[in-house]
């Protein structure tokens, strides 16, 4: 997901977004970045507390490794 999301600022690594919805059940927030993207996220039920309708939000993007973003096909009987 890293690379598919707009960042505000490529140096810092962050995303600028406003809280749409809220979720408590589900511990996710439905957000818009300034780019227009809508990104769900998931988050402990304490983060959740703090946060309403309309808050904005900087996000700290992480860099996934290679090795991190490699997925291996599954194994598949004749061909293992």
């Amino acid at each position: 997901m890293p690379d598919k999301v707009t960042l505000s600022d490529p140096v810092q690594r962050t995303v600028r977004a406003t809280v749409l919805a809220i979720d408590e059940e589900r511990n996710q927030i439905k957000l818009q970045t300034e780019a227009g993207q809508r990104l769900m996220l998931f988050l402990p039920p304490e983060s959740l507390a703090r946060l309403r309708v309309g808050t904005p939000c900087l996000l700290q993007v992480a860099v996934q490794s290679m090795r991190e973003s490699l997925q291996l096909p599954e194994r598949d009987g004749a061909f293992w």
